[in-house]
């Protein structure tokens, strides 16, 4: 009995992680019996669009329905897959461009089979001598109300359409882009200010009592980028030459638009474990669409069950077992 009782001990302490960031030159993953695979983090980037209308002189703004996930190559982790000699894997990772598309590993705990087996074995030779519908995160534009036809004194008869880049993630607005010109009139478009509302979390506990982990947590877990909700308010203006355009109320010809989108957040860590369990079968699963967590899956099925069923199928080979070593 002392003997189960020290198997016991060996099986539970194969219990660990099956899927967790690793650093390239970590020990533990050069040394593992499984594989690497690296990733980066995503940063969410859309185009803002101003448009001057020759006919009938309209000047309107608007956006991408949603975000475009790019890697972040400042950010680049390393995920290590570790075979657990006690254990069944079944591991899936998939990325898209760089980025982490789906996490999920099924692993079945071989335990109760290995201690059977090992008691079978010792009878014999005493007998000689004995385990996410994904909601797709949509992009809600908010634009305001097409601006009043106004006959503007602008001479140019070509249509004007200039774009800026916007980058939600870092909060940056790159270079006016002018993809259709005129030699008189110009759009100027301007980015007004990009805002974080608020962070949607995802948190496998635990988590070392951080509140907000930083990317520290990565070399336990997988990790990844918290989605946020963002607004963002852009201004166009019309331009003749130098001098603004004045509309019939006098007034400079200018439309506004602000729009809300999900993006990865910089600075805002989520993570989940992917762990063996002692004596059952457990599942976990994480998809990501444009970079953030869409479905988190798990089944993890009780391990006191599991470990409570382990005398009935291993006490009767004990029994047996023992006065035959004597």
């Amino acid at each position: 009995m002392h003997f189960i009782m020290a198997l016991l001990a060996i099986f539970l302490a194969g219990c660990g992680q099956v899927i967790r960031t690793s650093t390239a030159n970590d020990f533990f993953a050069q040394q593992s019996d499984g594989a690497l695979m690296s990733y980066a983090f995503a940063r969410g980037e859309f185009t803002i669009t101003a448009s001057y209308a020759a006919k009938p002189k309209l000047l309107t703004i608007s956006s991408d329905p949603q975000i475009r996930a790019l890697p972040d190559f400042n950010h680049k982790h390393t995920l290590a897959y570790t075979h657990g000699p006690l254990s069944t894997d079944e591991v899936d990772i998939i990325l898209d461009n760089g980025i982490l598309k789906t996490v999920s590993s099924t692993t079945q705990d071989q335990s109760i089979e290995a201690i059977k087996a090992v008691n079978t074995l010792l009878t014999q030779v005493a007998s000689t001598q004995t385990a996410l519908n994904p909601p797709v995160h949509k992009a809600l534009v908010v634009n305001t109300p097409p601006p009043e036809t106004y006959k503007y004194p602008c001479t140019a008869d070509e249509d004007i359409k200039v774009n800026r880049i916007v980058d939600l993630t870092y909060h940056k607005t790159g270079v006016l882009v002018i993809q259709q010109a005129s030699s008189t009139c110009s759009v100027r478009l301007s980015v007004n200010y990009v805002k974080l509302k608020s962070v949607f979390g995802l948190a496998g506990f635990p988590n070392n009592y951080e509140e907000s982990p930083t990317e520290r947590i990565c070399d336990e877990a997988v990790c990844f980028r918290l989605a946020g909700a963002y607004e963002v308010s852009a201004t166009a203006a019309l331009y003749n030459g130098k001098d603004p355009v004045l509309g019939a109320d006098k007034k400079p010809v200018v439309t506004t638009t602000k729009v809300q989108m999900f993006a990865p957040v910089h600075g805002a860590v989520g993570f989940v474990h992917f762990k063996r369990r002692a004596f059952v079968t457990n599942s976990t699963k994480i998809n990501f669409v444009n970079g953030m967590v869409s479905e988190f899956y798990a089944k993890n099925p009780s391990e006191l069950v599991g470990f409570l069923s382990l005398p009935s199928t291993v006490l009767n080979s004990v029994v047996l077992t023992v006065p035959l070593v004597k």
